[in-house]
């Protein structure tokens, strides 16, 4: 394997300084540009991971989907019709729960940088997210509606990331392909419902940065990108996202504005394929022969 990308959802860079874990801050890192959506104001995960993936600003017009049609089009009713009646009654989101169906990120027609290399993936949140995280969206609502205790939320997210991790180790030790691509919810659930829990956060920050660690010491890999699509605050989306990489990039420097779609050609580059163009900087400076070697 050439290269490992880990996508962990709002991981937050200041966080990851304040409490100076060594293995999220790798040798370079910084904060990322991400696109925001136009209409909730705030980045939105479908939407950045699509665009970190394509390599360009993929808008989706519904962040979510169901395995079921008639559901997503229910669902789509209820976002038209929030659209007309404010505040949204949430009445069809709140039936769908109730039902148990389970919503997950649209399907994604754009070619990926997965799709240009020799690559494997674990939850790729596009792909086999389902399978492996039916009830990842409606989880956290129901935690924080007072359907799901405290307790037994923060027991299964646990789960969930034990599981993870051993599949995502399992993985980086015995993968053929180039590169390895894996994404991490963990986060993201923690931060939604107990932002107000500094020690938990600091635990579940500090796990996540001993599994980098751990992947470091299993990967021969040339390069290791951590990436994430947004922070938190409060338990809300901030604005930013944020790089870590094992390799000095040269691109965390004043000036330069650091964008998620950039990553496509730095992950291009350390396969040793040509990289795209849309940013001329980026792309002549990483695909110098040589520079992974």
């Amino acid at each position: 394997m050439k290269t490992l990308v880990i996508g962990i959802d709002a991981l937050d860079g200041r966080l990851v300084d304040r409490w100076r874990l060594a293995y999220l801050r790798l040798q370079e890192r910084g904060p990322v540009t991400v696109p925001i959506n136009k209409e909730r104001k705030e980045p939105l995960s479908p939407e950045v991971w699509a665009t970190f993936l394509a390599g360009k600003h993929v808008a989706l017009e519904f962040m979510f989907q169901s395995d079921i049609p008639f559901a997503t089009h229910l669902h789509r009713l209820g976002h038209a019709v929030g659209k007309v009646i404010r505040p949204r009654t949430g009445l069809f989101l709140a039936a769908g729960r109730a039902a148990g169906i389970r919503m997950r990120f649209p399907l994604l027609k754009e070619r990926t940088f997965l799709d240009d290399c020799s690559s494997a993936w674990v939850n790729n949140p596009f792909r086999d997210f389902t399978q492996r995280h039916p009830h990842h969206f409606s989880r956290v609502q129901k935690c924080v509606e007072g359907h799901i205790p405290y307790p037994v939320f923060l027991s299964s997210l646990q789960e969930d990331f034990s599981k993870d991790r051993r599949d995502i180790l399992a993985a980086v030790r015995s993968t053929d392909a180039d590169l390895l691509f894996c994404y991490l919810p963990y986060l993201d659930h923690l931060q939604h419902v107990f932002f107000k829990d500094e020690q938990l956060l600091r635990q579940g920050y500090g796990e996540m940065d001993q599994f980098v660690r751990d992947c470091m010491a299993a990967a021969d890999a040339r390069l290791i990108l951590v990436i994430a699509d947004h922070g938190m605050q409060d338990g809300h989306h901030t604005s930013t996202g944020y790089y870590a990489s094992s390799r000095a990039l040269d691109i965390a420097k004043p000036g330069i504005q650091v964008d998620i779609r950039d990553f496509y050609d730095v992950i291009l580059a350390s396969l040793d394929l040509p990289t795209r163009v849309e940013n001329k900087t980026i792309a002549e400076r990483l695909s110098a022969l040589g520079y992974f070697t």
